[in-house]
């Protein structure tokens, strides 16, 4: 996340000026979909899912948490595939 030139950003009521790890809070808080996938080639889809809560969920969680996120986007069919296996729209 960028910090403002001017004004103030609140997420939930939170000013993201004050928040001294913007990483996790990102990660906790807020969602985004680039404009340029950024799937990591050597790592199937369900391991890139992960990827984003590696450092925040234990595995069994971060397990979890893949499987509902492939699930919710209609991905779970290609959890095994390598991203050089999806078209671009799958890639995103």
């Amino acid at each position: 996340m960028d910090t403002p030139a001017s004004a103030s950003v609140f997420i939930n009521g939170i000013d993201l000026q004050k928040i001294k790890d913007k990483g996790q809070f990102r990660a906790k808080t807020v969602g985004f979909v680039f404009q340029h996938h950024n799937l990591l080639p050597p790592l199937v889809v369900y391991k890139n899912g992960e990827v984003p809560v590696m450092n925040f969920l234990s595995l069994p969680k971060r397990h979890k948490r893949a499987d509902e996120l492939l699930e919710f986007v209609g991905l779970s069919d290609r959890k095994n595939y390598s991203p050089n296996q999806l078209s671009e729209g799958k890639h995103q």
